[in-house]
């Protein structure tokens, strides 16, 4: 796992890409923290009364029609409801070289709130995009979270050797903002 020293200098070189560029007060010893963007998909339970699995992967509208998008403005809350999970992103672009694979963690002051911001937490090496974090409230009250506030952190990992991209990376690569799920293409399982 590269120290906070190593990511700064990763950073510096041009090779672990962060946009904007975290503030000092962002680093912790062995991580970089993330900030929660202001766009948000949140399933209308009045649209629909079960989520159909199979759907997900054979129609690529149905996440779209059974969600909303908001879009808050600068210090509006998202009330996060107990039970409730929502689809949001980071404010941050991130760029992972080959050599490296970077990891989400939640932060233990909202997981002591009941809030994990996060479920599918690898990020590949080759990623480039925003990251779409799965928010959840297993705690008993709402919570508020404001846009622009610390709701992950990252952590990098070196590989024993650089990965092979010439498969690609993701079907999510470039995604910008809370992405939905996508139905696989070609061989992907």
């Amino acid at each position: 796992m590269l120290s906070n020293v190593d990511i700064r200098r990763r950073i510096t070189a041009g090779e672990i890409g962060i946009d904007p560029p975290p503030p000092d007060s962002a680093y912790g010893g062995a991580s970089v923290d993330l900030t929660l963007s202001r766009n948000i998909r949140v399933i209308n339970p009045s649209r629909v009364t079960f989520i159909d699995f199979a759907r997900v992967h054979n129609d690529p509208s149905y996440l779209l029609s059974i969600t909303d998008f908001v879009d808050l403005t600068d210090g509006e809350p998202l009330i996060l409801h107990p039970g409730r999970v929502v689809i949001c992103s980071t404010v941050e672009r991130l760029r992972v070289p080959a050599d490296l694979c970077a990891e989400l963690h939640g932060r233990s002051s909202l997981a002591r709130l009941g809030v994990l911001p996060h479920t599918a937490g690898k990020v590949d090496p080759g990623w480039d995009g925003t990251l779409t974090l799965e928010v959840s409230n297993l705690g008993e009250i709402p919570v508020a979270l404001y846009p622009g506030e610390a709701v992950c952190q990252v952590v990098f990992h070196e590989l024993s050797s650089p990965a092979d991209l010439s498969r690609g990376v993701s079907r999510y690569q470039g995604q910008v903002g809370p992405t939905l799920a996508r139905p696989p293409s070609g061989g992907e399982a």
